[in-house]
């Protein structure tokens, strides 16, 4: 055991050096009012957001009043032409929600978020809106809140159970939405997978989770 952690020891001092050179020096960030947010390279994803091949893709997951500051699609995804499998994550900010907010503000409204996704016409106005000018072939059906929780007083995460009918073809996929507290703003984020069964909770759990502290621990 002694000798495995002496092993460990030297990696893990590196991994830390390591993240504190990259959070002072970050080679991508995007520009809120004056305030600089850096977006994470991560391992296993291709951010698609500024590559125009992929433009009408990307519309698709945005809504309206909403401004994509990144998209990330699995690689398998990117190699395989975007067949059917669904593994994304974004983060993106409301227009209306640029300024600075303190801790308090950002704990009511995140919270606040939970009663508005409960009532399904405010869902439902969202979906008329995305098929109306996105969506092509694609109907989504009204997703459900299934569980929320806050990773620390800066995250906080609403997954949601959801239907996609894509050429004839019934998806169910899980979602989440986390608010994000970062640098005082307002920083929302999704991430999506298909649903196969009660494992794929965990999954999106796991991969979300590591998802929001990265860009979270990229912007101390």
């Amino acid at each position: 055991m002694k000798k495995t952690i002496i092993l460990i020891l030297p990696f893990l001092l590196l991994l830390c050096s390591h993240s504190k050179k990259h959070n002072g020096d970050c080679n991508n960030t995007v520009k809120i009012d004056q305030t600089l947010i850096c977006i994470p390279n991560i391992k296993g994803l291709t951010n698609i957001s500024k590559n125009k091949d992929y433009d009408s893709f990307v519309k698709q997951f945005t809504v309206k009043g909403n401004e994509m500051l990144s998209f990330y699609v699995d690689n398998l995804l990117i190699k395989d032409a975007f067949i059917p499998k669904y593994s994304y994550a974004s983060i993106y900010i409301n227009s209306q929600l640029k300024k600075d907010i303190d801790k308090k503000t950002f704990k009511e409204m995140s919270n606040t978020m939970g009663s508005y996704l409960k009532k399904v016409d405010n869902i439902e106005n969202i979906i008329k809106d995305v098929e109306k000018n996105y969506l092509k072939k694609i109907s989504l059906d009204a997703p459900v809140l299934i569980e929320s929780y806050s990773l620390n007083e800066s995250i906080k995460t609403y997954i949601l159970l959801g239907k996609t009918i894509e050429h004839n073809n019934e998806i169910v996929t899980l979602t989440t939405l986390n608010l994000m507290h970062i640098q005082k703003k307002m920083i929302l984020s999704n991430y999506i997978i298909k649903y196969d069964n009660s494992n794929s909770i965990n999954e999106i759990k796991q991969k979300n989770d590591y998802f929001v502290v990265r860009l979270l621990n990229e912007n101390k």
